[in-house]
């Protein structure tokens, strides 16, 4: 599914962001503190049951999809203020063919980013409707369950005092950026490792 390019907004604890649309503290989406995030997937396993003895032989296993939930508890201090923000879930939780980014922020962990579909969405309709709150839940459909953290980047504002030249040729003044994710084992190459020397 590729690596994610980190949350839209800044997230603080208990919020949860699903392509770029923001719910927890501080919006007009309240999140009850039942989640099941750090589920485990369901596990399809290659084990081989053994005919003439007990058990199986023991093979592979692979994680199904993640199916994680949430409810939502929907409010506005208005009735218009209630029904722009019951229409902005719908047009968060449409549809979508293509995974994007659902980033969830715990209390003591960074933020931890996966790619999800929308699987589910219901928006009851009873008697707090009319209070201007609504008891709402979604689901997602995550088909690669492996949970990413944040893309860290640094950037090299101002490079140390360099000597005139570097070998034959003139030294580069301009600011290297370096930038890797959670999952790669080594953030600069032997090519940038060298020009990192040279400005020592």
């Amino acid at each position: 599914m590729g690596y994610l390019t980190g949350p839209v907004n800044s997230l603080t604890d208990y919020q949860v962001e699903f392509n770029g649309f923001l719910m927890g503290p501080g919006t007009s989406y309240d999140i009850p503190p039942v989640w099941n995030f750090l589920d485990l997937a369901a596990l399809k396993t290659m084990d081989q049951a053994r005919v003439w003895a007990d058990g199986s032989w023991s093979g592979p296993d692979f994680a199904d999809v993640l199916l994680p939930s949430m409810a939502v508890e929907v409010k506005g201090a208005t009735a218009a203020l209630f029904t722009s923000a019951v229409q902005a879930l719908q047009a968060a939780f449409a549809p979508n063919y293509v995974p994007v980014p659902l980033w969830v922020k715990l209390p003591g962990m960074p933020a931890m980013g996966i790619p999800a579909k929308t699987n589910k969405r219901t928006i009851p309709i009873d008697l707090t409707w009319n209070g201007n709150f609504s008891q709402a839940a979604v689901q997602w459909r995550c088909p690669d369950p492996t949970w990413q953290s944040v893309p860290r980047s640094i950037v090299l504002t101002k490079l140390p005092k360099m000597a005139k030249t570097c070998g034959t040729r003139k030294s580069c003044s301009q600011p290297l950026w370096l930038q890797w994710s959670a999952r790669m084992k080594s953030a600069l190459s032997p090519a940038c490792s060298r020009r990192v020397a040279h400005t020592r």
